[in-house]
């Protein structure tokens, strides 16, 4: 799908997104129990769904958030606000030295 396929849909895609949501249960089940990152990168973030997850389970972590489509980015803010840090991207711009990075 393009860029533009996912800003047209951003409002509505937690609406349809059933099995997107179940691969990223799925994938948040498989992190190592026992670890504590302090920085969490979600590439291809969409609106966010796996950083909102991972915030309940990783409360004092710091969160980034990256998407090519800025309207998910958007999206992303509305649900999380200043939780998080955002980015429109394909991958962040430079390497902040992530303990976590996760992608569905």
């Amino acid at each position: 799908m393009s860029r533009g396929h996912f800003n047209k849909h951003a409002v509505d895609y937690d609406q349809y997104a059933h099995i997107q949501r179940r691969i990223a249960n799925t994938l948040i089940q498989e992190i190592p129990k026992g670890i504590f990152p302090k920085r969490i990168l979600e590439i291809g973030a969409g609106t966010a769904y796996i950083s909102q997850q991972l915030m309940g389970i990783f409360p004092n972590s710091e969160f980034y958030i990256c998407d090519p489509a800025p309207q998910m980015i958007e999206v992303a803010k509305e649900k999380l606000g200043n939780k998080a840090q955002y980015q429109t991207c394909e991958l962040p711009n430079n390497d902040q030295g992530f303990d976590l990075i996760i992608t569905s």
